[in-house]
């Protein structure tokens, strides 16, 4: 499914300009290119989902914060918030692991 351009753009830049942040700077904490900053801003392309993960991290936002401007982290403890953004930067195999360990670590409670 193709990202709505116009809504990241927005999410990307309002959130870099709340923080303070030139594009030289979230470029620099994400690893990338200050022009990948620059053409993502201007809709001139598509990160990878790595990268989007890496940006809403970075911004303090869920991927899907920066893509559909939904917030479902505003409902969210701090706590809550901060398991959601490490999750949203995981491969899927350690996604996969943490979910396991969480149904362990739930289904030893309940004994």
């Amino acid at each position: 499914m193709p990202v709505n351009r116009t809504q990241l753009a927005t999410a990307l830049r309002e959130a870099r300009a709340a923080r303070g942040w030139s594009q030289a700077e979230l470029a620099s904490t994400v690893g990338c290119s200050t022009e990948t900053i620059s053409r993502i801003e201007r809709e001139a392309f598509e990160p990878a989902l790595s990268t989007m993960a890496d940006l809403a991290g970075a911004l303090g936002l869920t991927i899907d914060e920066i893509v559909t401007g939904n917030s479902r982290a505003k409902d969210l403890r701090a706590d809550e918030r901060n398991w959601l953004r490490i999750y949203e930067q995981l491969p899927p195999q350690a996604r996969q692991a943490l979910i396991t360990l969480g149904q362990m670590a739930v289904k030893g409670r309940n004994r």
